[in-house]
């Protein structure tokens, strides 16, 4: 039987994790700590901490602040990490402790997939959007190209076929 009030403590930084699911109203000007994760961290924390994304790029120093209960925030920098990455409702976070200070953030889509397939600023949106103002665009310029060539532009026409039924009697 397992003796209550007695915590195991982080034997490597390799065991260093915690996570928090995204909440714009939450945590979009700071992230709260898990106070268990600062339990067991077996070093004291820095008042600024180094964030890393798993696209290996960009790194962000975010300040470590203390609130009157104890309780520590990812501060001053971490809007800049929330904005540069577009996080949203529901996405996944992942900070592994990785020695000196710094964290390795793994962002994980509503979708449970993991978002670095895609670069930060990525838009797919975006990209739709365009390719379908292309094709419209195309859609135009052929029909400019049948008016100059003195074809009026027609839309295809819907061909009916129509199907008897036989009837047998019986």
């Amino acid at each position: 039987m397992a003796k209550r009030g007695r915590r195991k403590k982080i034997v490597s930084s390799e065991d260093a994790e915690f996570f928090k699911v995204f909440l714009p109203d939450l945590h979009s000007q700071q992230l709260m700590i898990p106070p268990d994760f600062i339990t067991y961290f077996s070093r004291t924390i820095r008042e600024r901490v180094i964030l890393k994304d798993t696209t290996g790029g960009k790194i962000w120093h975010v300040s470590v602040d203390q609130n009157r209960d104890g309780e520590y925030f990812l501060k001053n920098g971490w809007p800049s990490f929330v904005s540069h990455h577009r996080l949203t409702l529901g996405e996944f976070l992942v900070f592994k402790y990785d020695k000196c200070y710094s964290f390795l953030v793994k962002i994980y889509g509503i979708n449970g997939c993991k978002r670095d397939v895609f670069a930060p600023n990525h838009d797919i949106t975006a990209r739709v959007k365009v390719e379908e103002e292309n094709y419209a665009g195309e859609e135009i310029n052929a029909a400019k190209q049948q008016i100059n060539l003195g074809k009026r532009a027609r839309p295809p026409r819907n061909r009916e076929t129509e199907v008897s039924l036989g009837t047998t009697n019986v």
